[in-house]
């Protein structure tokens, strides 16, 4: 029996059914990975086993390092609780996931009473924040430690 403290890639794509996926880094040290990724480095150059493949045709949502202490290995099976991620580094959010606060006040004054109110509320809800992101079907505020991922770390290398 051993007791282990585990690095993943976590990640969540643009699908209306998505929930986080993880990838678990083996030996690899997450931080030196965030590292790489914050110094420009290809996101699936540098992530083991990460491929487009992977998405199934959808965008990246946002990814980050995730660690979990304390999982016990015995004979070759893993068990640990759910609860227990701590996140390792920046939240990554794709250059493309990114909405200025100026279209969504533009959104905010839609015809459709339901995304009227939703924008409207949002911005009220965060009203120093000038950029925002998707996770899944709702919008939330870019923290300013937020490391934006450019268009070439996010093509796979061939």
């Amino acid at each position: 029996m051993a007791i282990e403290n585990v690095s993943y890639f976590a990640y969540e794509v643009n699908a209306w059914d998505s929930e986080r996926e993880r990838i678990n880094l083996g030996s690899k040290d997450a931080n030196e990975l965030v590292k790489s990724i914050e110094g420009g480095e290809n996101l699936f150059g540098t992530i083991p086993n990460l491929s487009p493949e992977m998405f199934n045709g959808f965008k990246l949502d946002y990814a980050l390092f995730e660690q979990r202490e304390e999982e016990i290995k015995v004979d070759g099976r893993r068990f640990f609780s759910e609860e227990g991620f701590k996140q390792v580094g920046r939240l990554m959010i794709p250059f493309y996931n990114l909405h200025s606060r100026s279209s969504l006040v533009e959104r905010s004054r839609s015809d459709r009473i339901f995304e009227r109110s939703e924008f409207t509320e949002l911005l009220k809800k965060h009203p120093g924040v000038e950029r925002f992101y998707t996770r899944g079907l709702s919008y939330y505020p870019v923290n300013h430690d937020a490391l934006i991922l450019h268009e070439s770390q996010l093509i796979s290398p061939q």
